[in-house]
């Protein structure tokens, strides 16, 4: 997993083709509670590039990105987001947007 700065945003995306992000506070209750299900998933979806977003310590992203509310989760493919999600939500959810988005090539 990948910690998100400011420096570092554009060449993530570019090294990777299927990111996802999970923007995040350290004050934010639903974000430590959404911490495990991010983990646990990223864990069993070597195929995609997980990473963290604090979007206190990233005001150019979290700008650039209309991020509003936490925590967010966008889908990345091929440097362009396809998917985003607003508030926590369950691991099937998280997997079923992995496997839209991100199927793994047989």
């Amino acid at each position: 997993m990948i910690e998100i700065t400011d420096n570092n945003f554009i060449t993530t995306l570019e090294s990777y083709n299927n990111v996802i992000v999970d923007c995040w506070a350290e004050w934010c209750k639903p974000c430590k509670v959404f911490e495990p299900i991010f983990e646990e998933t990223a864990n069993e979806n070597t195929h995609v590039m997980f990473a963290k977003l604090n979007t206190e310590e990233t005001p150019n992203i979290t700008f650039k990105m209309s991020i509003q509310a936490i925590p967010t989760i966008l889908f990345f493919k091929n440097r362009v987001l396809v998917d985003r999600i607003i508030g926590s939500t369950s691991k099937e959810d998280l997997n079923n947007r992995i496997q839209t988005h991100f199927a793994k090539q047989k």
